[in-house]
């Protein structure tokens, strides 16, 4: 199975009285997730540099050996949005509350980390085009 992230950062800073959310590292965007070439997850409001943070953590858990599921946990919503769920033999499942359609196959670790560092890749290097209060450089 193939997995590819791919986003597009709003950098619209709002402004208004007592606004702060976009200097304290809250930036939304749009999250597409695909799975064999087919739009697995559309998500046009995800806090982009959270996603990162929690991404980068959970990646460098895996390089360290660790296995264990990651859940994409927002600050705006109450449940997981979406999980790597790790079957064992170093194969994941990924599952969405959101998602277009169900995967049956499972992705391996290595192509799973590929993608998921690509994203915190191509994330980073927007984040400081834009000088960004948060950047991702801790996890690459």
């Amino acid at each position: 199975m193939d997995i590819r992230f791919s986003f597009v950062l709003d950098t619209y800073e709002s402004t208004g009285q007592n606004y702060s959310a976009y200097e304290l590292g809250y930036i939304e965007g749009t999250l597409n997730i695909y799975v064999d070439e087919r739009l697995f997850f559309d998500e046009p409001y995800v806090n982009l540099a959270e996603l990162g943070n929690q991404l980068g953590e959970w990646s460098q858990k895996i390089r360290s050996g660790l296995r264990g599921n990651m859940d994409y946990d927002s600050i705006d919503h109450d449940e997981a949005i979406f999980n790597f769920l790790y079957e064992g033999n170093e194969y994941w499942r990924i599952y969405s509350i959101w998602q277009k359609f169900e995967t049956h196959k499972n992705i391996t670790t290595t192509a799973l980390v590929d993608a998921v560092t690509h994203f915190i890749q191509k994330l980073n290097k927007e984040l400081h085009k834009i000088e960004y209060v948060v950047k991702l450089d801790k996890f690459l």
